[in-house]
């Protein structure tokens, strides 16, 4: 294994070959080597590797995460001149320049909210104008991010317009999948900058053009870079964390529907047995699905097999022992498309409760084989919005509202989970890193995103923060919990005894636990009365509205216990007068029961 010091004196030695290799680039464009900045984007890398380039000689480095700069610049001399060069969210903003004095430039702004963001809080935090590119996407890739060329002088002429504390300073992109570019990608940046430069009266020596990484930053210097990022040719590969091994406990079998039936299961489907056994049913289909779960069982009687079909295929979730195709489990999809109709589409105090209530529990027959999850891959993978960027993707942590948005997003993202795992059905899913809100959606490689991994990560590092994510994450655990506990999925199906649109509340009760939700965006309720057949003792073992979990801690720890009184209501012979802030879920347990 290499030693620091051999590691550290080899990032010198690379260091070198780089600026000579500049030198050469640079001199065979005709142009000085002393206008090419070099900027060493250390990712990943020890604060010994940087502090080494430094005893060098060298003073620009770079970073791509926000987490990863503001940990690393105060443990560095401070006239190191920082650049940030990955994409920059808004809410992130203020993190980055407080936490980074010695901030020299942000290469990747990419639309004026950003800018308008940036030029605020230089502004609040007393700095000097800060220097800024414009990041322009010349690959065309949907999922990289930067400004489409033709919209590079709008916004070129915002900054320089519109932003007395940010300075324009010029144009930065980044390369193809693979981060390396053609020639066609830099004349991209170099035709921007010509078309920029005359709208602005701004010389053409005075805009930079940041372009060019370890794979191309020779060819970059040859058409006119004056800004390269160098990474790995520098520090040697990335070191990322070991990848974990996970187990698989089962298969989800995606569009199943499509697969059993030749007109794909775009028909009306009555429950007629004739539906199911016309020339429309794909028979090969059937055969290799029992084969399929035959095979799955067989080899691994514990795994667990789940089917996406609509069509309530007769047999779906039968053994194929006794002729079924032998699923485990199919899923409710119209659950999902709920919530991201309701959350989209749907303002907070129309939100339907009955239609709620009617998606969750629907089809009470095939109940005991139905799973729900509150988000599917629709939003988690193929390119749609997951739940938190609808939330928490538009909030501005500048905003007068922010604390109240951050708060609605938190309070609808508990409650819809918490009563899409309770209500119905005996599984539940989610689909991995949704359950603290990722603030991103994952996309794999494909060729509609020229195979780019820029999407297909999850960002594990925002559970090591305080903030909206850990909080989520601690509210899932124990929701997990609960179920663990207390086997809510193992138990009978709810008894749904209270659906109110009016005041928006839902209550039902659910083997020794009573769940209320409160969906009103602005009404909260001191005393609302809610049926229980059991007189006693009830107390809240879950409250999303706790501190813990993002929430605001309305409820004191003396509510937490509630007697019941005699009094008929909602067809039981008892009942609880709660407290219910709006957009909260309690989840009580009867502690004790009381003879009359």
């Amino acid at each position: 294994m290499t030693s620091p010091l051999v590691a550290e004196g080899a990032a010198v030695t690379a260091f070198r070959s780089v600026m000579l290799r500049v030198q050469q680039a640079a001199e065979r464009s005709g142009s000085k080597p002393d206008r090419v900045r070099v900027v060493a984007v250390s990712k990943t890398k020890p604060v010994t590797l940087i502090q080494q380039l430094y005893d060098a000689g060298h003073r620009h480095f770079g970073e791509n995460y926000v987490q990863e700069i503001i940990e690393k610049a105060p443990q560095l001399p401070p006239d190191v001149e920082w650049h940030f060069i990955g994409h920059l969210q808004s809410n992130k903003v203020k993190t980055l320049l407080g936490g980074v004095p010695n901030l020299a430039m942000v290469e990747s702004v990419d639309n004026q909210k950003i800018a308008n963001n940036l030029d605020r809080m230089v502004s609040t935090l007393g700095r000097n104008p800060l220097k800024v590119l414009v990041q322009v996407n010349t690959s065309g890739e949907e999922s990289k991010s930067g400004i489409d060329p033709s919209d590079c002088v709008e916004l070129a002429k915002h900054v320089k317009l519109s932003c007395p504390n940010l300075v324009f300073s010029g144009l930065m992109t980044i390369g193809m999948p693979d981060y390396t570019s053609t020639p066609q990608n830099f004349q991209t940046l170099s035709n921007c900058r010509t078309e920029v430069c005359k709208a602005l009266e701004m010389p053409e020596e005075e805009c930079e053009l940041s372009m060019g990484m370890s794979g191309d930053f020779e060819l970059a210097i040859e058409m006119g870079s004056t800004n390269v990022r160098i990474g790995s040719t520098i520090f040697g590969p990335r070191e990322y964390a070991k990848k974990q091994h996970y187990q698989i406990d089962g298969f989800q079998f995606h569009s199943v529907s499509s697969m059993m039936y030749t007109h794909n299961g775009f028909a009306s489907f009555t429950g007629e047995l004739e539906e199911y056994c016309n020339q429309y049913v794909d028979k090969d289909a059937l055969v290799y699905l029992i084969l399929a779960n035959e095979i799955l069982h067989s080899l691994h009687p514990n795994i667990i097999t789940i089917a996406e079909d609509a069509t309530f295929y007769p047999g779906l979730c039968e053994p194929t022992s006794q002729g079924g195709l032998g699923f485990d489990y199919y899923v409710n999809l119209s659950v999902p498309d709920m919530w991201s109709t309701f959350l989209e589409s749907v303002p907070d105090h129309e939100w339907s409760m009955t239609k709620i209530v009617n998606t969750l529990v629907s089809n009470r027959e095939h109940a005991d084989k139905m799973l729900m999850y509150a988000e599917n891959h629709n939003q988690s993978i193929s390119g749609r919005r997951s739940f938190a960027e609808i939330l928490f993707g538009e909030i501005d942590e500048n905003s007068n509202h922010y604390k109240e948005s951050l708060l609605r997003g938190s309070s609808l993202h508990k409650i819809i989970r918490l009563i899409t795992l309770t209500i119905g059905g005996r599984a539940y899913l989610n689909f991995m890193g949704n359950e603290f809100g990722h603030p991103k959606r994952v996309e794999f490689p494909t060729s509609s995103n020229n195979n780019s991994y820029l999407l297909a990560n999850r960002q594990w590092d925002l559970l090591t923060k305080d903030g909206v994510h850990r909080d989520l994450f601690a509210f899932d655990k124990d929701m997990m919990k609960l179920d663990e506990n207390v086997k809510v999925l193992s138990r009978n199906i709810p008894n749904i005894h209270h659906v109110n649109d009016s005041s928006m509340v839902i209550s039902y009760i659910r083997g020794p636990l009573l769940f209320i939700f409160n969906f009103h965006p602005k009404d909260s309720y001191d005393s609302y009365s809610i049926g229980v057949e059991e007189a006693g003792e009830y107390q809240i073992i879950l409250n999303t509205d706790e501190i813990k979990y993002g929430g605001q801690g309305i409820l004191k720890e003396e509510q937490y216990f509630l007697k019941t009184i005699s009094r008929r209501v909602d067809g039981l012979r008892n009942c609880l007068e709660v407290s219910l802030p709006s957009r909260t879920s309690q989840v009580y347990k009867l502690r004790r029961i009381l003879r009359i």
